[in-house]
């Protein structure tokens, strides 16, 4: 996980975010109430995020950071296309997501190629 910085903002010169910025910063939540990553993050970190503004659309998020509106967070996995227009820094401490894959035992050559693809880009 990730947080979604604004170029400019003086939190887009460190090295990463600490958890406790959110309850300070203006927050961006994404999906409001609804059991996504970022609520289980500050569920566990015991964090009441300082929400200003809230979307049901990841790409709205990060125009809104973009334009300076807030902070955010999102998955390292989605967030290739933004990197050049929002800062994208690691969590401290750290916060990962499990993904899981499931198939059948018979699946085709295409599929089988996927998974090779999904397994050399992921991490354990």
């Amino acid at each position: 996980m990730v947080a979604l910085i604004p170029p400019g903002h003086p939190l887009a010169k460190e090295k990463s975010v600490p958890m406790e910025a959110f309850a300070v910063e203006s927050y961006i939540q994404t999906y409001p109430g609804q059991d996504v990553d970022n609520a289980r993050i500050f569920s566990r970190c015991h964090i009441t995020p300082n929400t200003q503004f809230s979307t049901m659309d990841i790409n709205a998020t990060y125009s809104m950071v973009e334009a300076g509106l807030g902070i955010g967070i999102n998955n390292q996995v989605n967030s290739s296309l933004w990197q050049d227009r929002v800062v994208h820094l690691p969590l401290k401490p750290a916060q990962t997501m499990n993904i899981g894959l499931a198939y059948g035992k018979n699946i085709s050559p295409a599929s089988e190629g996927f998974l090779h693809f999904i397994e050399d880009k992921l991490p354990e």
